[in-house]
């Protein structure tokens, strides 16, 4: 089994490399 502590930190990592992608596009979109 995966140790569940290493899924957890890299959903964490996925989701705020999401969260970096998203306010770049909308500080992008600001801009118009």
């Amino acid at each position: 089994m995966k140790n569940p502590v290493a899924v957890d930190a890299q959903s964490f990592f996925l989701y705020f490399n999401y969260g970096k992608i998203t306010g770049k596009l909308l500080k992008k979109n600001d801009l118009y």
